[in-house]
């Protein structure tokens, strides 16, 4: 992927857990802090690849607020179910117009992140996470990475971002 252009989507919350724009105490605690340290580690490991990070597409989306895209409530509801080959719409259709927005096209997603507790009092982050040619809509790559086991917070969402991130190193 060097050289090529990826969009970064923000981690979407895991399948019965309420998206953050709906809770008004803020972001899943579970996911505090994942796509920041994605940003960073994909940006580590992986410096060949130009990486257009989560800020930049909610960014992006919010500067184009006729196209009514919530990179953070995207429908990655398929990715809960079954094998995905090929997406469809609306998920297709967001993720190719954020692509043609930032020239990108890539989108690696987050579909679902969430906290898995252990039942000791531990747990860690997951992240199902796909790689997507917004071109045609291809599922490249699907799978899940966990972070080390710990306590909720930011500390677990960086562990499994970085072991998301080490996915890319050569």
């Amino acid at each position: 992927m060097a050289g090529q252009r990826v969009m970064v989507l923000p981690a979407q919350p895991a399948r019965g857990q309420v998206p953050e724009a709906a809770r008004p105490e803020g972001p899943l605690e579970a996911v505090l802090g994942l796509d920041t340290a994605l940003a960073v580690g994909l940006q580590r490991t992986a410096p060949e690849v130009d990486w257009v990070h989560a800020p930049q597409v909610e960014r992006a989306a919010a500067r184009n607020p006729a196209l009514q895209i919530r990179p953070r409530q995207l429908a990655v509801g398929s990715f809960h179910g079954a094998r995905v080959v090929n997406i469809g719409d609306p998920l297709f259709g967001d993720l190719r117009t954020l692509a043609a927005i930032l020239d990108a096209r890539w989108a690696l997603v987050p579909v679902a992140a969430g906290y898995v507790e252990d039942g000791a009092g531990s747990g860690r982050v997951e992240v199902a996470v796909a790689l997507i040619d917004t071109t045609g809509g291809a599922v490249v790559w699907y799978g899940v990475v966990a972070g080390e086991p710990g306590p909720r917070g930011p500390d677990a969402g960086a562990s499994a971002a970085a072991a998301l991130a080490r996915l890319f190193e050569k």
